[in-house]
């Protein structure tokens, strides 16, 4: 019976399709780690920067109302004599 042809191509190609399937796994397991790996950099640099703003934003607001009062009456001045 495995004299015939037909039946050693066709173990041929189920063996070639184990090993495509096989290989396919592999390869989208690996990109799901690495995308993985991506994912939580991007979340850890989106932390720093909103906390980096955050702090910005504190640090002008505790440092005094004056530079939002100099930016108004700066703008109202130059939209009287513009």
């Amino acid at each position: 019976m495995l004299n015939s042809f037909r039946v050693r191509l066709l173990l041929l190609l189920a063996a070639l399709l184990m090993l495509t399937l096989s290989v396919q796994y592999y390869v989208n397991l690996r990109s799901v780690r690495s995308n993985t790996n991506f994912i939580i950099e991007q979340q850890q640099a989106i932390m720093a920067g909103v906390s980096r703003w955050s702090e910005q934003s504190f640090q002008r607001a505790v440092s005094g109302s004056d530079a939002v009062s100099r930016h108004s009456s700066h703008y109202s001045a130059t939209r009287l004599t513009g």
